[in-house]
């Protein structure tokens, strides 16, 4: 006797679970608006940006790298960008925001950054690709390094 809810299939014969919860469902996919991952929409917020530059609110351990990127401190003036939520007194060189340091650098060079950065990662998902297509056993056998590897750490 089958299952409650279970039917027989006409063409093989065989009883089948029941598909109408799986039909049901929506194929449509919600995502909810793109929100900071540890960020605060009212303390992100800069005001009064230059439309050529972009910017950043800075930890201390990623400030090599974003230096190294062409980032530079925004220095505190009279009128020039400044987060919303602004702690600090106006003998601060710099603004910064929960130890973050506000940074800026010109919107041409982060743009140029991002593209070779998508390029890179573009090119080497690529190659990774034509390896497990040329040989189905590349797979398993990158696989077997992989284990290999995490096993000897």
């Amino acid at each position: 006797m089958p299952k409650a809810g279970w039917k027989r299939n006409p063409e093989t014969g065989v009883f089948e679970p029941p598909t109408a919860k799986l039909e049901a469902a929506s194929a449509v996919r919600f995502d909810p608006d793109d929100a900071p991952i540890d960020g605060d929409f009212q303390k992100d917020q800069v005001l009064g940006k230059d439309p050529s530059k972009t910017y950043a609110l800075v930890h201390p351990d990623d400030m090599p790298r974003m230096k190294g990127r062409g980032y530079v401190a925004t220095v505190r003036a009279e009128g020039s960008p400044r987060p919303v939520y602004d702690a600090g007194s106006e003998n601060d060189p710099t603004y910064m925001v929960d130890n973050l340091t506000l940074m800026e650098i010109p919107k041409e060079r982060a743009d140029r950054i991002q593209r070779e950065a998508e390029n890179r990662g573009s090119s080497r998902w690529k190659n990774e690709q034509q390896g497990f297509n040329a040989n189905g056993r590349e797979v398993s056998r990158k696989t077997e390094q992989l284990q290999q590897s995490v096993e000897t750490r």
